[in-house]
């Protein structure tokens, strides 16, 4: 009886090892849950060289696509400065803007992003929204300008009619501020890898609020 009680004690033991070694590995299908090198570090401040600068120049914000997204950003744009009032007084919003009507030196803020409804409202479709973003792009190119991209919609605003409107936009942008949940597929990190403008991601749209201090020297 002696021996046979040891016997189930070792077995026993042996068989808590495995369980505990199993552990060390993650999960059942072999995977780690540890870092899979997708992490995301958001809501990161932005590096010294954007410090301040949207300020003693003129400042726009518009969409391409026509979201709605840029009345969000209105509102957040509100909590950047002391009062409306300031706001109002630097940062001109117009969803129709055109590039040959921005002042050289000025920063373009643009919201990409498609509303099936807010195109139909402002008579524009996808071709035309692209070509004025592509007029915008154009004019970063020969540095007349300094474009900003700020994507606050979430996966609504990608797609096939969204993207394509994102990418005109990404192509001479110099800075991405992209919310994380509208990077699900790691889109903006693609066009970052292929375009090398500077990615922020961020976890919701009120913690957009401290980098566009910074833009804004706040």
């Amino acid at each position: 009886m002696k021996k046979l009680t040891m016997l189930l004690m070792a077995t026993l033991f042996i068989f808590g090892l495995a369980a505990c070694g199993g552990d060390d590995n993650g999960d059942d299908n072999g995977n780690d849950n540890g870092d899979n090198g997708n992490d995301v570090v958001l809501d990161q401040a932005l590096e010294a060289a954007f410090e301040g600068i949207g300020t003693d120049r003129p400042v726009y914000l518009t969409t391409i696509g026509q979201t709605e997204d840029v009345d969000i950003l209105w509102n957040v744009f509100g909590q950047v400065f002391d009062n409306t009032d300031e706001r109002n007084e630097t940062v001109t919003r117009d969803s129709l803007l055109v590039a040959a009507d921005v002042e050289a030196g000025a920063l373009v803020l643009i919201a990409p992003g498609a509303s099936s409804k807010g195109m139909g409202a402002a008579g524009v479709d996808q071709a035309s929204e692209i070509a004025r973003a592509n007029a915008f792009t154009a004019r970063a190119a020969n540095e007349e300008i300094t474009v900003i991209l700020i994507h606050s919609g979430g996966m609504q605003r990608r797609g096939t009619l969204s993207d394509p409107m994102i990418e005109a936009v990404a192509s001479e942008a110099a800075l991405m501020l992209v919310l994380n949940s509208g990077n699900d597929d790691l889109f903006f990190n693609g066009l970052h890898d292929t375009l090398g403008a500077p990615l922020y991601l961020f976890s919701n749209n009120p913690s957009l609020v401290d980098p566009l201090k910074q833009l804004f020297d706040k």
